[in-house]
């Protein structure tokens, strides 16, 4: 009715010209396939509220050198003080490893897989289109996070990574995945060419959302570097600080169209405010996984005086240790204020 309304009240040399282009969107939101124009948003301009307003955190480009850690390289000075099995902290933007601990280590990733996936979806997939969700969503196994996404749903690319990396859900990650490949095998043999490409050898990935599988492995140094590799697209740092995000989309059943919401929350601490970093640290945001089997890690991403700083935690027992390892982690970032631009 919105259009029609707007159509009465202008002049009457502009409406053959308004209809015109009002039948021409019309008719390209109408193609068949997989991937298709975001029509189904209810909201426009989503809700959305970030942690971090800094140019260091948005800055396109961002130059940044590679760290470079030996096999047979000592873990560092500390490391009985880390808890997880495996860490990392590297200066993301010159490449200086600042701390190690076991980071060739064989580990399982659980849902930090999701990292690759969404750069992948980056990478090969067009951010401003929706995709059909097919079975891919149909995952088996009992008491794994979903996003409640069905076959039939026609969902916004925004919606789907908010879901993967926030809420952490495994059928958004299978979704994701779709964006950047035809079908989940093509794309787990696209995740392990784009980890060899990255230098990421020691890893073998089977699927995009984490779920346990013994042939689906990394390290901590893998992952810090697809995480390197990840934070070089603006639109993956800005799902990783959002603290809150709202929107939605229309589901069509025999019974009728229902408006489904998504509202999906940050879960860093850090990002939230229930735990404080050094005061010249800046938490980005992160990505957190979880199984049995590979019990609880954690990739993050920190600033501090106009540098980026990467962290991994690999297997270790809890949340609380994960935070503590982080704490630790944290407090090795030089104070570089001084030398910021």
């Amino acid at each position: 009715m919105r259009y029609f309304t707007c159509i009465m009240i202008m002049k009457k040399k502009f409406r053959l010209v308004t209809l015109l282009i009002a039948l021409t969107v019309f008719l390209s939101s109408c193609g068949n396939g997989s991937s298709i124009l975001n029509n189904y948003t209810i909201d426009a301009d989503p809700a959305v509220s970030t942690v971090s307003d800094s140019p260091v955190a948005y800055a396109k480009g961002f130059a940044s050198g590679i760290g470079v850690v030996a096999n047979d390289a000592p873990n560092s000075e500390g490391c009985e003080n880390i808890n997880s099995e495996a860490a990392i902290l590297v200066d993301a933007t010159n490449g200086t490893v600042l701390f190690q601990k076991n980071v060739h280590q064989k580990e399982y990733p659980a849902s930090t897989t999701k990292i690759l996936t969404a750069l992948l979806a980056l990478k090969y997939g067009d951010t401003k289109s929706s995709r059909k969700i097919g079975d891919e969503v149909i995952i088996t196994e009992d008491n794994v996070v979903m996003c409640d996404f069905r076959m039939g749903d026609t969902i916004p690319f925004e919606i789907i990574i908010h879901g993967a990396l926030m809420m952490s859900g495994n059928d958004a990650a299978a979704a994701l995945a779709l964006f950047a490949s035809d079908d989940l095998d093509d794309f787990a043999e696209l995740m392990n060419k784009e980890a060899k490409e990255l230098g990421a050898t020691e890893s073998h990935f089977v699927n995009p959302h984490g779920l346990y599988d013994d042939d689906h492995y990394t390290t901590a140094y893998d992952m810090y570097l697809i995480f390197n590799e990840a934070i070089k697209y603006d639109d993956f740092v800005d799902v990783l600080s959002t603290k809150h995000y709202t929107n939605s989309f229309i589901r069509t059943t025999s019974y009728g169209e229902y408006v489904i919401s998504c509202q999906y929350n940050n879960t860093n601490r850090y990002v939230m405010g229930e735990r404080e970093a050094p005061d010249h640290v800046k938490v980005i945001g992160g990505k957190s996984g979880f199984t049995e089997v590979a019990k609880r890690s954690y990739v993050m991403l920190a600033e501090s005086g106009g540098h980026r700083y990467i962290m991994v935690i690999m297997r270790s027992d809890s949340l609380d240790t994960v935070y503590e390892d982080l704490d630790y982690l944290l407090n090795l970032i030089p104070d570089n204020s001084s030398d910021a631009a």
